[in-house]
Formats: C-alpha cells, sequence, structure tokens
C-alpha cells in the first residue's frame, strides 16, 4: 500500500501491484479479504439481520 485517505463515506486506497497481475484481480482479492473480515467482525449482527439464515 503506498497510501490511503479516509473520509466518512470514502476510502482512496492507492496500492502498487506488479505489472503481470491485473488490476481487476487485485480488486478482487482486496474485495474478498475485506468483506471476510467484516463478516467475522459483525458476524453475530449479520445473524440477527438475516434471520439465522446465512
Amino acid at each position: 500500500m503506498i497510501s490511503q485517505e479516509i473520509q466518512p463515506d470514502d476510502v482512496d486506497l492507492f496500492v502498487r501491484i506488479q505489472a503481470a497481475v491485473a488490476v481487476v484481480n487485485a480488486v478482487k482479492v482486496l474485495k474478498g479479504v475485506t468483506a471476510s473480515r467484516r463478516f467475522h467482525r459483525f458476524f453475530e449482527r449479520k445473524k440477527r439481520l438475516s434471520g439465522g439464515k446465512l
């Protein structure tokens, strides 16, 4: 990660990736890691909101 800037409703993230890695693949990895961490952090809340069906 080169730098990050966080606003109340927006996050700007600047990263450096190898030329052989497609940007879309790098974004998929970042989104996947973020979703996984959020799911584990707020598991009980998601469970309540989904009626226990995951």
